[in-house]
């Protein structure tokens, strides 16, 4: 139930607040008080879009805050969970702030959260009926949304949209790989062409670098041979060498040991040096004799080389960045080899899904046909009891045709909402056959048909404040008498904010507000006052009956009308 309704600076409402009771709450006021506004407040609660042009001049911002005790509603509970959100008492506090530059903020039980949110919220808190919903009600899309409402059966509709859902992801998906399967084995054949490429060369990693040091010594070897055995002749082996001149500078100092001791420690480092040139010696006549030339081994080396640098043109400057680039194309081939058992799994579960699909639209057709001819019977006797007594209403049930955005399976061609199109066919008049509404349809039969809705959906609507917008339009006399013990009965399940301009509606209130507007220092004001006496009511209604000036006749009809009226206690 919405308890209180806080509004500040929004359009000619500088600050006004509204504490409404269970029942029939009825607002009345003339064109323009600010009733629309009262409602256009409550729609930003449900997520419509807000903008700067709602902001009353100058104020920074419009507030709405509503409070609301819901009830027990499990599902309620859950959306509020799983949005992260407190649920305290059973109370249920929303605000929505809309800033001067257009920007809007929303707020439930003091924590932020997106308008999304909000509006995902609220909707199981307060219906709104008005013009725009007579508009949903003339489109065919909507009816069967009313009838699985009825019908109880709103999960297995969310149950075949949720498979619908699943389904039709999964069916991009599958197009998407088939689409790409015939490119898919060009790419593996040429993947396997360079991995096995790459493979049969049968790299090291950092090879390059000992074959370019090995072959550079090769392409050398006449030359290294010559120099290191010339050096050792140098050194040691022919007549003149270092060691020969070593020795004989040794010999001239043998003796002189016992002259001067420092020269024992130069003889001993003279020596060293010869032993020290003859072992160099010995290396490099022993590196001589190992270098020769092999051109069959240089060819190897340059054949490899090439084939090396082959490679290194497509995938990367050297062996390392060659053997990454093989496990890069290994692992592309894999992503390949895996889409191929991925695209055979998913068909495979496409085949699974399609059938669960195909039942539960199956299922879901078999309880609409059940409950069809209940809800005509429904609606047809609401609408008699609506001042219709002609008026009949059909639902006409068909199978879906084919379409892009549905499956055919098992004969059904099932789209999100099922395999049926539902339609209601509407006899305002006997013999005038059944047409759409929209073919036929006034706005005060759309109007009292809606309110027909409302009334067969009370014991199924978990939503247990109803406001209705001028739904009195176009109708008067008898109808209006009708509309109004109607509205009294929802009111008895049902909070009901009513805005109206219709004296037998206002008549059947148990909480009359008034809305005016009023010029404060040039600037016009919407004012709300609860009419709590019957003076004030019967003025009211006779403002309703006559304009704002009330003749005396206009005055006691409006008290005989409260007087006669049997108002219900809630």
């Amino acid at each position: 139930m919405l308890d209180l309704l806080h509004i500040r600076d929004l359009a000619i409402i500088d600050d006004m607040e509204i504490k409404f009771s269970k029942g029939l709450n009825v607002l009345t006021g003339e064109t323009g008080a600010g009733k629309s506004i009262l409602v256009g407040a409550v729609q930003l609660l449900l997520g419509s879009r807000a903008n700067q042009t709602l902001v009353r001049k100058g104020a920074g911002q419009a507030i709405v805050e509503a409070v609301f005790h819901p009830g027990p509603d499990r599902e309620l509970g859950n959306l509020m969970e799983n949005a992260g959100l407190p649920l305290e008492d059973g109370e249920v506090v929303v605000k929505r702030i809309i800033s001067k530059d257009g920007r809007s903020r929303a707020f439930i039980n003091g924590s932020p959260c997106p308008a999304r949110v909000l509006g995902d919220v609220c909707s199981r808190l307060v219906d709104i009926s008005g013009q725009h919903q007579f508009q949903s009600l003339l489109d065919p899309e909507n009816h069967a949304g009313f009838l699985d409402a009825f019908a109880g059966c709103l999960e297995l509709r969310q149950q075949v949209a949720n498979i619908w859902e699943e389904l039709r992801v999964m069916d991009g998906e599958i197009k998407r790989l088939e689409s790409l399967e015939k490119e898919r084995v060009v790419q593996e054949d040429y993947l396997l062409f360079q991995i096995r490429e790459i493979d049969a060369l049968n790299l090291v990693a950092g090879e390059e670098d000992d074959l370019e040091k090995e072959r550079n010594i090769l392409r050398n070897s006449e030359k290294l041979a010559n120099a290191t055995r010339s050096a050792a002749e140098k050194l040691y082996e022919e007549q003149g060498s270092v060691s020969e001149i070593l020795a004989f500078v040794q010999s001239q100092l043998e003796g002189l040991e016992t002259v001067d001791a420092t020269l024992t420690i130069l003889n001993e480092t003279i020596q060293k040096a010869r032993m020290d040139i003859e072992d160099v010696a010995s290396q490099l006549r022993s590196y001589s004799e190992k270098i020769e030339a092999d051109p069959v081994r240089l060819d190897e080396i340059e054949a490899r080389l090439e084939a090396i640098s082959r490679l290194a043109r497509k995938h990367g400057p050297t062996t390392n960045t060659i053997l990454e680039k093989r496990e890069e194309l290994a692992q592309r081939l894999n992503s390949l080899s895996s889409d191929h058992e991925h695209l055979k799994e998913l068909k495979q579960n496409f085949a699974a899904l399609s059938a669960k699909l195909a039942k539960a639209a199956a299922d879901l057709g078999k309880a609409r046909e059940q409950a069809a001819p209940r809800l005509e019977k429904e609606i047809t006797r609401a609408l008699r009891s609506l001042a219709m007594p002609g008026a009949k209403l059909k639902v006409e049930i068909r199978p879906a045709a084919p379409g892009n955005d549905r499956f055919s399976l098992d004969g059904l061609n099932i789209g999100h909402s099922g395999a049926h199109q539902v339609e209601f066919l509407f006899g305002p008049n006997p013999g005038e056959g059944l047409k759409p509404l929209v073919k036929i349809a006034s706005g005060g039969e759309l109007s009292r048909t809606m309110l027909a809705l409302k009334k067969v959906f009370l014991e199924v609507d978990s939503v247990k404040t109803y406001i209705f917008d001028e739904i009195d339009a176009g109708i008067g006399g008898e109808a209006a008498e009708s509309v109004a013990r109607t509205l009294e009965d929802v009111a008895s399940r049902h909070q009901v904010l009513c805005v109206t301009h219709l004296p037998q509606i206002a008549a059947r209130a148990g909480h009359h507000f008034s809305v005016s507007k009023e010029k404060i220092e040039s600037r016009t004001v919407s004012r709300i006052h609860l009419l709590v006496d019957m003076k004030e009511r019967a003025l009211e209604i006779s403002r309703m009956l006559s304009g704002n000036k009330v003749p005396r006749i206009s005055y006691d009809y409006a008290v005989e009308i409260l007087n006669g009226t049997e108002r219900k206690k809630y």
